[in-house]
């Protein structure tokens, strides 16, 4: 909900056009507290600067017009549970042959393969497995910092990835 937009959200403020594909009914995050003129700060904030597209890829002709923007797009950019596209056909392999010259940065918690790659990851998880927590402690009980601190650093360097992966673009002409 929150790495991948802050992701993305940064690569707007640089200067890229970034589209945010949200499903049928939208980002669960539009309805997030609190509101200002029955708008979810924290959508607007995490979402600045891009355009929304809604698309239900179990129907056909909405894959295809993610297939379509793959063909064009630099970078995407997306946080789902590993192999949640590849059901829909869209393997990194498979967009990449949509795509040679794409940059794919796909985020998640674990890892694609690790022992808990299909494991959901919110932020309170990563500090507490990560021991962040633990340096926060407060007559010895764990506390998670006042900000999400793994969703914005993983934000952070996610974009930093893309731009290393995209000048390294500029010299071998792949994604």
């Amino acid at each position: 909900y929150t790495t991948a937009p802050l992701c993305a959200k940064h690569l707007a403020h640089l200067g890229a056009e970034v589209i945010k594909i949200e499903r049928p009914g939208g980002d669960e995050s539009r309805t997030w507290p609190p509101h200002i003129d029955g708008r979810s700060i924290t959508f607007r904030l995490n979402n600045a600067d891009k355009r929304s597209l809604t698309l239900d890829l179990t129907r056909p002709a909405d894959l295809d017009v993610l297939r379509r923007l793959i063909v064009q797009a630099d970078v995407l950019v997306e946080n789902m549970k590993p192999g949640a596209l590849t059901k829909f056909g869209l393997s990194p392999e498979a967009m990449l042959r949509l795509n040679p010259k794409m940059v794919y940065c796909s985020i998640s918690g674990f890892g694609a393969d690790s022992l808990y790659a299909k494991r959901p990851a919110f932020d309170t998880v990563i500090q507490a497995m990560s021991g962040f927590m633990a340096s926060l402690c407060e007559s010895e009980i764990p506390l998670k910092s006042g900000v999400s601190a793994s969703d914005t650093t993983g934000g952070i360097i996610a974009a930093v990835a893309i731009m290393g992966a995209l000048h390294h673009r500029l010299h071998s002409g792949e994604g």
